[in-house]
C-alpha cells in the first residue's frame, strides 16, 4: 500500500522540480547563448566530470578509478576538439559514400 508523502517530502519534490531542473536549465541555456559554440560544447562536455568532483567535495562520495578514467577521457576529448579546431568531422554519409535517396514527386499522379 502506498503512503502519502510528508509535507517536507513534497517541498523537496517541488524544490528539485523548480530549482534543480527548470532554473538550472534556464541558466544553462542563457549562458550557452552568450558564448561561442566551442566554449558551450566544452562546458557541456565537462558537466559529468564536474558532477563527479562536486559529489566528492560536497557530499563526500567516493571516487573510484573508473570515475577518474571517465574524467580523463572527458578532458582529453575537450583538449582534442580545442587543439584541432580546423578539422571537420565527416558525416556517416560522407564516410560510407552513400548516394542521396531520390525523392519522387507524388503530385503528378
Amino acid at each position: 500500500m502506498h503512503s502519502v508523502p510528508s509535507p517536507d517530502a513534497l517541498l523537496a519534490i517541488v524544490y528539485y522540480g523548480v530549482f534543480a531542473t527548470v532554473l538550472a536549465y534556464l541558466i544553462m541555456t542563457a549562458g550557452v547563448g552568450r558564448v561561442s559554440l566551442a566554449v558551450a560544447g566544452a562546458a557541456t562536455a565537462a558537466m559529468p566530470a564536474s558532477t563527479v568532483l562536486l559529489a566528492a567535495l560536497i557530499r563526500g562520495e567516493q571516487i573510484h578509478w573508473y570515475h577518474l578514467a571517465g574524467c580523463l577521457m572527458i578532458v582529453l576529448g575537450i583538449l582534442v576538439t580545442t587543439l584541432c579546431p580546423g578539422r571537420r568531422i565527416k558525416t556517416v554519409r560522407e564516410i560510407t559514400a552513400i548516394p542521396p535517396i531520390p525523392v519522387r514527386d507524388r503530385s503528378s499522379r
